[in-house]
């Protein structure tokens, strides 16, 4: 079973109208969701399937080193030729293939995830098995995760609060929403969501660094006092409150405050992942399959996490495909049982825009109860991809995000 052929799918979900965030300093209209579909197909005609780890958010402000279609090219042209007859099985041989192209780091660990996670799928569906069971590590797999809802994307502290309380009641104890409205009004959104859930939910604060970028900056001072005043309010983490490198600005900040802190998803590589866990300021570790290496390069995060005060949590804010991936790790993995679930538009929350894509994309669509996603069963990633969705989303050439 070798690998005849690599395929890569640019797409494009509109939100239209487009959705307008204000927050601190600035204002930005967005426009569409840009996905990449990858697939491998073997010389017996199997198909694998990955999401690429693109983001058209935080990580093209930090690596900017290239477009969807340069991703995309670089997976079928550059890669796909090279991996033509290797076998599928053979994949710390396909991750040292890949590593002897001339692509930069970034695009190079791109197709090292998205090949890494369809051969793990072509593999689990040649032996019956979903990836959780091919992985192998010393524990009996966990097959329903706690999903922790991810939203709140830039919304008045009453818009936050009543959409805590809709998926509280939708039986979710965790909720995440997005920071950077001003120190004064960050302090009111806690307090207004405090008010309506009290302590029945674990509320986690992502800043994604954007208190500390050049248009929407938080002094040094206001990002401790903002966050001292969230961990007086019991917030479960703060997520990326400086750039993923600034390092003593994470270490300084933890010693300060005590706020458990959150960081990872901006990580090149795996190695990265790692050197920042050892700091020993993190206490949750976000590594992506998509963009970490796959199952193969999160490994070494994962082993490292074990039986240490830091605990990895997979990251995803991409599509129902993405969270599946995702979701055979932590089912795998020692000490990870609960995994990032976004909601869109639609799925009864009114802060984020809708991405029909995200859900569409797969057949058929993941179980979530009670807050628990139950994590396919089915050989490989256990869904099938939806391919007619390559029809209905082709890519739009227009910028996903203007700025007001």
């Amino acid at each position: 079973m070798t690998i005849a052929r690599l395929s890569a799918y640019v797409l494009s979900s509109p939100i239209d109208p487009p959705k307008t965030y204000q927050f601190q300093g600035n204002s930005r209209n967005i426009r569409k969701r840009d996905v990449i579909l990858v697939s491998v197909e073997t010389s017996d005609g199997e198909i694998g399937w990955a999401p690429c780890g693109t983001s058209t958010f935080t990580k093209w402000k930090e690596f900017n080193e290239a477009t969807h279609d340069d991703i995309a090219s670089a997976i079928c042209d550059v890669v796909g030729p090279e991996l033509v007859g290797e076998p599928i099985e053979n994949i710390d041989s396909i991750h040292e293939i890949i590593d002897e192209t001339n692509l930069p780091d970034y695009l190079r660990w791109q197709a090292k995830s998205v090949v890494d996670i369809a051969a793990h799928d072509v593999i689990g569906k040649r032996r019956g098995q979903p990836i959780y069971e091919l992985l192998r590590y010393d524990v009996e797999p966990t097959s329903i995760l706690n999903a922790y809802p991810s939203s709140g994307l830039y919304l008045s502290p009453e818009e936050c609060a009543k959409e805590a309380r809709r998926l509280f009641e939708q039986g979710y104890d965790m909720y995440k929403y997005r920071a950077g409205l001003g120190v004064e009004r960050d302090r009111r959104v806690i307090d207004r969501i405090r008010s309506v859930v009290g302590d029945k939910v674990k509320v986690i604060v992502d800043a994604h660094a954007w208190w500390s970028l050049d248009d929407v900056s938080y002094s040094r001072s206001d990002i401790r006092s903002v966050v001292e005043y969230m961990s007086n309010r019991g917030v479960y983490w703060v997520e990326e409150p400086f750039p993923s490198d600034d390092y003593e600005s994470y270490r300084l900040l933890r010693e300060a405050t005590g706020m458990p802190l959150a960081a990872g998803e901006n990580e090149e590589t795996p190695g990265n992942l790692v050197n920042t866990a050892e700091l020993g300021v993190l206490s949750f570790l976000q590594g992506d399959v998509k963009q970490h290496g796959g199952y193969t390069g999160c490994r070494q995060a994962i082993q490292f996490c074990e039986g240490r005060s830091v605990t990895y949590v997979p990251h995803n804010y991409a599509t129902q495909l993405g969270i599946v991936a995702n979701a055979h790790l932590a089912a795998a993995a020692p000490e990870c049982d609960f995994i990032e679930y976004p909601i869109y538009g639609g799925e009864g929350s009114a802060g984020m825009y809708p991405f029909p894509l995200a859900s569409e994309i797969i057949e058929p669509n993941l179980t979530v109860e009670n807050g628990r996603l139950t994590v396919p069963s089915g050989p490989g990633l256990g869904v099938d991809v939806n391919e007619n969705a390559i029809e209905s989303y082709p890519y739009l050439e227009h910028q996903t995000i203007t700025y007001l």
